[in-house]
């Protein structure tokens, strides 16, 4: 993890929190399927592209989802996404 609680450097008054990075995520844990709200970014593992496919369709939320990579191969991933955009 990087990041974590306390206010950022430099905003002593206000509502900030830091910037929080969780590497290694389990797909199954809350904060990998549930929504965050907050200035947080979850890193998830996977071992190709049905697996990615399996863990980015893991939520009953799939607001929005991008997917980078050469032109071709990301489209076609993309398209197996279930995503509102």
């Amino acid at each position: 993890m990087v990041g974590g609680p306390g206010r950022p450097e430099g905003l002593e008054t206000g509502a900030y929190v830091k910037p929080t990075i969780f590497a290694d995520v389990d797909p199954d844990s809350a904060i990998a399927r549930e929504e965050i709200f907050g200035p947080v970014l979850v890193v998830i593992p996977y071992t190709g592209d049905d697996h990615a496919v399996r863990i980015a369709n893991n939520t009953i939320y799939g607001l929005n989802g991008a997917v980078f990579g050469e032109a071709e191969h990301a489209m076609a991933i993309a398209r197996r996404l279930r995503t509102g955009r």
